[in-house]
């Protein structure tokens, strides 16, 4: 039987010409129902008693965390936030409150005052980026778009209005709820993400981004505009707009950038510059009023809080609490560097969207101190390093993407170039400018940010000759390993967690090959909406590996809290002629005697190879599952499909030494015509972007049977050559080359020694 499928772009696209399977001593069975049964659970919606699952998580995250979670919810409970930072008129920032005794406090005398004391900023002398050959109007047709309501919302953009009401969610127009923002319980709000993406203010880079290109009057005014249409619905410390210090900082950056890019501009008069400097206190007080939760969450949260600090700070000296919030963003800043970027340049978080947003954050506060003269401490810029050619090497150099593993919610903190969302070679070219003097890639549309963040001496940088694209990485306080050749690459995760998982993908796979995300990642999609998709993504059955009895690998007890954290050791070895492996087990089933232990190898140019071992007693439901992305297919009843990518064709196939059935779902609906139990309406879907998904393909493996059981999994690009698996004399025929494995839980390791 086979079952075809054309890609959904063009119906007259050709599907993969078909060629004939292979022999193992086990042909995987497809006659039987498709794999997901009723048995399997799913994430569960039910609300677990609030005592239990603080309980869980004072065991897993132990009694410091208690303490501080406990002091949190004191201080809110017994109203010391909301004196700490009393609901406020705008009237109450006023000059004469905010700014220091010896500056001006008329409005007027004011402007004069800040126009000749005004601290650095990045780019003083860039007048126009088309003398750097950055041509694209891209930022302009973002720029005109916002003038007509059409704002960026998570790396695409939303119908908004103009001005958009600040309070209202532009996607379901739900209202907020209102009060003093300690009061507020987000929790209670389905994605509180979806209000507070406008109010980031990203809009305002994309405003001064063109103003810089072309100095049109439009697009200050759009900005000023915009500034006090938020300032009449957000008094200070009222709604929901004021719950997060990490928002008001990232809104504070939005701000400079463009109140910097617009300080010329005839509509930034007196008047509006005394009532941004309002607004720019009254976030100083607000952040700086609440920063345990930020410190207690041991994320971005605190560090972008300690940049939005410092940032207030330096380029406002004049405002009375300047020197308190400076000093303390620096300490903030520089501590949580310390506590949070791994040895290997790895990040706290497990997230390649959020190491960027650390990346983003570090270079922003790094360049204004330089620009100020007061530089961040060497072992700063040692971890900033470290942490640039972490992603640098999970960085896809030719497309500059990157696995898009852990949570992605869309956050891009300076969205200072026309790549696209998710290319991640803009921040990388700035960062490595930052902190080596040189480009880490040639010239190209990613440069913007480098030269934004740098100034006009970025455009002269040499490009680095000594980089190793084709280094590998061996992260292991991060858990992140790869493998690579001229034309294809792979990373797999094995992480021995000290700090708290993001998702549940011990012993996940990506494989690029092209530029071609060939296997891939789920993503994360929303952090909060309906079922089937309540980031549902998170769980170990989304991801490239192998899920057992349909259990994730450790326990969700909360939203963002996993318990029973698992521990992988993962170990690099050489097969016969030189072919590299990477091996690993973890024991996020060992409960259940089960230990899943996967090795993977380009056992040639063009052909990928992984074996998973399932080793332990009794009998379980063992689920292999692999990701692709969508394009046209052909599924075939022995266990393998055939897929077109634009950069070639590409085979995955399974074999196992146990009885096997297998399926293939596209966005939550069946390919191989199978029948059967319908799928889980959550397979087969990707998303990049937040709130956003497409379809890709969720092929599934999966015995019913007593342990051991081994998957033997070829990737093959371009090239299907023979190949053959014999479970009995457990070897591996490739062409002319034959791996020898070893039995299936042989201490020594999958791969026997030659």
């Amino acid at each position: 039987m086979m079952a075809e499928r054309i890609g959904s772009d063009n119906a007259d696209d050709p599907v993969l010409d078909v060629r004939s399977g292979f022999y193992s001593q086990h042909s995987l069975c497809t006659t039987q129902a498709a794999v997901d049964s009723p048995s399997t659970p799913r994430v569960s919606n039910a609300k677990t008693g609030r005592a239990a699952i603080y309980l869980k998580a004072l065991r897993t995250l132990g009694p410091t965390w208690a303490l501080a979670r406990t002091r949190i919810l004191l201080l809110k409970k017994c109203g010391a936030l909301e004196r700490r930072a009393p609901l406020e008129q705008w009237s109450d920032q006023s000059l004469d409150r905010i700014l220091m005794d010896e500056v001006p406090r008329q409005a007027d005398s004011y402007f004069e005052w800040r126009l000749d004391n005004s601290p650095a900023f990045f780019f003083h002398d860039v007048l126009d980026l088309r003398k750097f050959g950055l041509t694209s109007e891209a930022s302009i047709h973002a720029a005109d778009q916002i003038l007509d309501g059409r704002f960026p919302f998570f790396g695409y953009s939303v119908n908004a209005g103009f001005p958009p009401n600040w309070k209202r969610n532009p996607v379901s127009q739900a209202p907020a709820p209102g009060g003093h923002w300690s009061a507020i319980d987000d929790s209670t709000i389905e994605d509180i993400k979806q209000w507070w993406e406008l109010n980031r203010f990203s809009w305002a880079f994309w405003l001064g981004r063109a103003y810089i290109r072309n100095p049109d009057e439009r697009y200050p005014e759009a900005f000023w505009n915009l500034v006090e249409s938020w300032i009449a619905q957000n008094p200070p410390n009222w709604g929901i707009n004021w719950t997060c210090g990490q928002e008001a900082s990232f809104r504070c950056m939005a701000l400079c950038f463009a109140f910097y890019a617009f300080r010329a501009a005839a509509s930034s008069n007196s008047d509006r510059v005394a009532l941004f400097l309002s607004l720019i206190a009254a976030h100083g007080q607000r952040i700086d009023a609440f920063h345990e939760y930020a410190h207690a969450q041991k994320n971005n949260h605190a560090i972008s809080e300690g940049v939005g600090l410092w940032t207030i700070g330096l380029l406002f000296p004049e405002l009375k609490n300047s020197a308190r919030w400076r000093n303390r963003g620096k300490r903030i800043v520089e501590s949580e560097v310390r506590r949070q970027v791994y040895a290997d340049g790895s990040y706290i978080q497990h997230s390649t969207n959020y190491h960027r947003v650390l990346l983003q954050t570090l270079a922003w506060a790094l360049r204004l101190g330089e620009c100020n003269d007061d530089a961040f401490p060497s072992g700063v810029y040692c971890s900033f390093r470290k942490a640039i050619q972490f992603l640098q090497l999970l960085t896809d150099s030719g497309t500059g993407l990157a696995p898009n593993c852990g949570a992605n919610d869309g956050a891009l903190v300076l969205p200072l170039s026309d790549c696209s969302f998710s290319d991640m070679r803009p921040s990388l070219q700035a960062c490595h400018f930052l902190a080596n003097g040189n480009r880490l890639y040639p010239s190209g549309p990613w440069d913007e940010e480098m030269i934004l963040i740098n100034g006009p001496m970025a455009v002269a940088a040499e490009t680095r000759r000594d980089v190793n694209f084709n280094l590998e990485l061996n992260a292991d306080s991060g858990g992140y390993y790869t493998i690579r050749s001229d034309s294809s690459w792979a990373m797999l995760r094995g992480a021995k967690y000290r700090d708290r998982p993001s998702h549940a993908d011990q012993l996940h796979v990506d494989l690029w090959w092209r530029g071609e995300n060939v296997l891939c990642d789920s993503g994360s999609y929303s952090y909060h909406s309906k079922p089937p998709f309540d980031h549902a993504f998170a769980s170990t059955l989304y991801h490239n590996t192998v899920t057992i009895d349909g259990r994730d690998q450790m326990k969700r007890i909360s939203r963002f809290l996993w318990a029973d954290w698992t521990s992988a050791n993962v170990r690099r070895s050489q097969g016969p002629r030189g072919t590299v492996f990477l091996e690993g087990e973890h024991d996020g089933y060992a409960k259940s005697g089960v230990i899943h232990r996967r090795a993977i190898a380009l056992a040639e140019e063009s052909i990928w190879l992984v074996i998973d071992d399932l080793i332990g007693d009794g009998e379980h439901i063992a689920r292999l599952h692999w990701q692709t992305p969508d394009v046209p297919c052909v599924f075939r009843e022995a266990g393998s499909m055939d897929l077109a990518f634009p950069a070639g064709n590409v085979r995955i196939q399974v074999a196992s030494n146990v009885s096997c059935k297998a399926d293939l779902v596209r966005a939550g609906e069946r390919v191989d015509d199978l029948g059967g139990e319908p799928p889980d309406p959550s397979r087969g879907w990707i998303s990049r972007f937040y709130r956003r998904m497409q379809p890709a393909l969720s092929f599934v493996i999966e015995s019913s049977s007593a342990l051991p059981v081994r998957f033997v999994t070829f990737v093959m690009l371009e090239k299907v050559p023979e190949v053959h698996v014999d479970f009995t004399s457990q070897s591996i025929q490739i062409g002319d080359t034959i791996l020898r494995l070893s039995r299936p839980g042989d201490p020594k390791g999958i791969v026997a020694a030659q």
